[in-house]
């Protein structure tokens, strides 16, 4: 259902400035580090969100709260074990985010003053639901790219884990990863709540002492 308040579009392009970037800088450096000089080469080894964000996938998350970004790396220079560690560096960067803004954010929703600040109605958000949302974001961007679908980083983790024989079949799935994921949210739109939904409402409580 498309949602274009400005409450849900202010909070969505927070998370573009801040939770994409961190994600994709995360990929970047240990892609970097770890031999592959790609990510340098295409000017990556930044925080400049201008740098990682895809228009479409921008536009869309704006409009959805479903969208996508990428670092070019190269498999080949990196090998499955090394592939899997550049993936999983993504998601651990927006949990570490989410661990960052839960003070001040906990402060923040703790005062009716500053929870309250500079909301009007339900147009304009308040500082505590961008706080909350900035969280809460980085938290579902952490647990929705650990899925082991492709083309999502878990899927590349769990390639770097399972043994070369496993590998080689779940590789010729992967070739249809996007058609795969774009099927599941389609076809089985309550998958990702009823699998994300209750870990998510925990590390939220969690980390925001709700």
């Amino acid at each position: 259902m498309l949602n274009l308040t400005l409450s849900a579009v202010i909070a969505r392009a927070l998370v573009l400035l801040v939770a994409f970037p961190a994600h994709e800088g995360a990929h970047a450096v240990v892609a970097d580090r770890l031999g592959d000089p790609t990510p340098r080469r295409a000017g990556r080894m930044t925080w400049n969100p201008i740098k990682h964000l895809d228009l479409v996938g921008s536009l869309l998350f704006l409009a959805f709260g479903f969208g996508w970004a990428s670092t070019p790396v190269d498999p080949a220079r990196l090998g499955r074990r090394n592939m899997a560690l550049v993936s999983i560096a993504g998601p651990v960067a927006n949990l570490l985010v989410a661990v960052l803004l839960a003070l001040p954010a906990r402060y923040v929703l703790a005062s009716p003053t500053l929870r309250n600040m500079f909301g009007y109605g339900e147009i304009f958000p308040s500082l505590g639901t961008i706080m909350f949302n900035m969280v809460y974001l980085n938290l579902l961007l952490f647990m929705f790219n650990l899925l082991p679908l492709p083309p999502l980083d878990g899927f590349s983790i769990l390639m770097g884990i399972v043994p070369y024989s496993v590998a080689q079949p779940l590789a010729k799935v992967g070739q249809f990863g996007p058609l795969l994921l774009f099927g599941i949210i389609l076809l089985v739109p309550g998958f990702l709540s009823s699998v994300l939904g209750p870990p998510l409402n925990f590390l939220t409580r969690l980390l925001l002492g709700l």
